[in-house]
């Protein structure tokens, strides 16, 4: 029996709004059925469920649409697919031996604590790099250290300990963060010639939400290709990310499909689901069968780097938005996902749950599955970075508070945000592991709900890095946020020093003071490298009461800049050709190297080591270097603010040097303006750190669309 006259059956059995059911079917039928090969009964069923969305959708199959949508999932490699969980028996349950204790599968993160796997994964990272962190820092001889650099490197527990974070904005933070990586890379012959090349080897840790959790995420599971060799091997750029050109059908086939199973297999999905099925598609190489469809993020600790423990340890996060809740304040609980847990260490929350079993029905720790069993594969890659980049209460963020007009396309629009979030449709939902445990807030809660990780205005993700348990002594903030013509303006950073500051909660977590996005511009911050906490004890929140007796990290904040093309491309930007992707990635290295220039005498690679060293020199008491002291009194926030310029004013730097560099640290202002945007993706003040998740409109699986546009307009009449 051919597959057009099965499907030509099995149309017949549909209903609108119904579940399909095989009883409108003749026992004949049925027979002929039966005897198709497993691949085409596969297809078949999951053809239902594809007509079945578009009848709920409002927009039923016509007969031969129904004919192409069973041909393309014949057509898969394996139509049964994947990306739904499946059950297994349960790992043994080891809360109660992890540092800090726990219960059944959870683990007590009051503490402030790493688990055993993350911990073992770190020791053993700083014992591979141990030679390496000797080379790096002595090449050039260009610091004269007291002692010799021996002294930080000699002893495991003496070594210096980074972390990277990379910022949120769509494919542009992607290709930037990445880039910025590339720039400290041993692998980059440009780096590598700079001196900066080698420090992403030694970070022991890098993180990213949204976009930048995209380039975290994709380096990782791809076994740290390079960033060039993403761009050009393992990265679809040229096809649309919501709207490709060519294979429209297919494309969406398979992940309505996906999505369509996980569902009624009873697992909450929503939008994220199919937002992070599309992803996959764009970030997943092809060592991965069907694009990712059953990839994890804990499928990292299967990659050779990952098993070598020879690159940072990755890290994505999201925020917590509570029930009833629309907008996401910076004080809100902000979740991560490791290759290893799942979970917070915020005070609301303090517990982690192995990544692998996220989605069991657990209480108090403990398995509620049928036998005991636990289900694995909810934790999907895309779907992780997904939910680091969930999109539509952003949109709504933005509408509520603009000061736009009454109109009837910002009325629906309102009317489709507001639909979409009463349904919790924009969030994305996880059955809460933490459900019984304890007795905070969340243990009676049964879902999870996250959202997009700038959304609490934080859009670098700084605070996974900042937690005592990890102790780090220097963090590179590496940001490409869109806060004003679509260029960084110290926003992100200056939210996460109040989120400190205002909320005694957090009153573990030592973090500079850090001035406003206006003293950011006027002072040429977001120009050139800045040092903020140099001094650990003074201009510090929280100084001296951090937990553990850890002190606050240096700060380095790197910011985009165009230093030989343009990079701020708009958030809604959702395809580029190999060009321009070339050109932020190249921009990037630039950025990340500072061009190889030095301010007189000293490079900018030695003052990278000055960063990485400079809490050890006051942990042994040790004299700063004189090289090192050159760094520190240019690079080094002064505390002086100026707050004189709008941060919604245009900000066009040109292309080239910035006057910080070609002065040899003289001018600490505001570049000259080249009027406009410097680009023409969008107008002056358009943008703002959110536009990552504010896209939704644009990056949304158009069938979502089209049943949102339906309620929509419903709402309206």
């Amino acid at each position: 029996m051919r597959l057009s006259a099965a499907l030509l059956l099995l149309s017949s059995a549909l209903s609108v709004l119904a579940r399909p059911s095989l009883l409108a079917l003749s026992p004949q039928e049925r027979a002929e059925l039966d005897s198709l090969p497993p691949s085409a009964r596969a297809a078949l069923a999951n053809t239902l469920l594809v007509a079945r969305e578009a009848e709920l959708a409002g927009a039923p199959l016509s007969q031969r649409e129904v004919q192409d949508v069973g041909a393309a999932l014949l057509a898969r490699a394996n139509p049964s697919g994947s990306y739904d969980p499946d059950r297994v028996s349960c790992p043994t349950a080891a809360g109660a031996n992890q540092p800090g204790g726990g219960v059944g599968f959870v683990r007590n993160a009051s503490s402030q604590a790493l688990g055993s796997g993350e911990a073992a994964y770190v020791q053993r990272h700083r014992a591979q790099s141990q030679s390496a962190w000797q080379s790096w820092l002595s090449a050039n001889n260009s610091l004269d250290i007291a002692g010799g650099v021996q002294n930080y490197t000699s002893d495991l527990n003496r070594l210096p300990r980074v972390g990277l974070a990379l910022s949120g904005g769509g494919y542009r933070a992607m290709i930037v963060g990445a880039g910025m990586l590339s720039g400290f890379d041993l692998r980059n012959g440009t780096a590598e010639a700079r001196g900066t090349g080698g420090l992403l080897q030694l970070a022991s840790h890098v993180a990213g939400l949204s976009g930048g959790s995209w380039a975290v995420g994709s380096l990782a599971l791809s076994d740290w290709n390079t960033a060039q060799t993403l761009k050009d091997q393992v990265w679809d750029l040229e096809r649309d990310l919501v709207v490709p050109e060519d294979g429209k059908l297919a494309y969406y086939t398979d992940i309505v499909t996906d999505v369509a199973r996980k569902r009624t297999s009873g697992w909450p999905t929503g939008i994220t689901d199919y937002w992070g099925r599309a992803l996959s598609y764009h970030l997943v190489n092809d060592s991965y069968p069907n694009e990712g469809q059953g990839t994890t993020f804990s499928d990292i600790r299967n990659t050779s780097t990952f098993q070598a423990a020879s690159m940072p340890f990755p890290i994505a996060i999201a925020d917590e938005r509570e029930p009833g809740q629309l907008l996401i304040y910076r004080n809100g609980s902000i979740f991560e996902f490791t290759p290893y847990e799942f979970g917070s260490w915020d005070p609301e929350i303090e517990a982690m749950l192995p990544i692998d079993i996220l989605g069991t029905n657990l209480s108090n720790g403990t398995s509620q599955e049928r036998g005991g069993d636990c289900y694995v594969g909810y934790e999907n890659f895309g779907w992780v970075v997904g939910t680091s980049s969930t999109l539509f209460n952003a949109l709504y963020a933005m509408l509520i508070t603009s000061d736009s007009g009454e109109s009837i396309i910002t009325d629906v629009i309102t009317a489709i945000a507001g639909a979409v979030s009463s349904d919790q449709n924009d969030v994305s939902v996880t059955p809460n592991p933490f459900r019984n445990y304890g007795t905070r807030e969340i243990a009676s809660q049964t879902n999870v709900t996250l959202v997009d990780g700038g959304l609490d205005g934080q859009n670098v993700p700084l605070w996974p890095l900042l937690q005592p348990a990890r102790d780090l002594d220097v963090i590179f903030a590496f940001d490409a946020s869109a806060d004003t013509t679509n260029w960084p303006n110290g926003t992100s950073l200056h939210e996460t020093s109040l989120r400190v500051q205002n909320s005694p909660q957090f009153s573990d977590v030592a973090f500079p003071v850090i001035p406003s996005p206006s003293t950011f511009v006027s002072r040429g911050l977001n120009t050139r490298p800045t040092f903020f906490g140099c001094d650990p004890n003074t201009n510090v929140t929280n100084a001296g009461r951090s937990q553990n007796g850890t002190v606050a990290p240096l700060i380095v904040y790197v910011a985009s800049y165009p230093w030989s093309g343009l990079a701020n491309t708009s958030t809604y930007k959702l395809s580029y050709t190999s060009a321009e992707a070339q050109v932020l990635l190249d921009n990037s290295v630039e950025v990340a190297t500072q061009g190889g220039q030095a301010l007189g005498n000293v490079s900018w690679a030695t003052c990278l080591k000055c960063a990485t060293l400079q809490r050890g020199f006051l942990r042994s008491n040790t004299a700063v270097p004189s090289a090192c002291q050159t760094c520190f009194q240019q690079y080094c926030y002064d505390g002086v603010t100026n707050d004189t310029i709008s941060t919604t004013g245009a900000y066009s730097p040109a292309v080239g040097t910035p006057q910080f560099v070609s002065s040899a640290g003289e001018e600490r202002q505001a570049p000259p303006s080249t009027g406009g945007d410097g680009s023409n993706s969008q107008q002056p003040g358009a943008s703002s750190s959110r536009t990552d998740a504010a896209a939704g409109l644009h990056m949304v699986q158009p069938l979502s669309l089209v049943l949102l546009a339906l309620v929509g307009a419903a709402l309206l009449l």
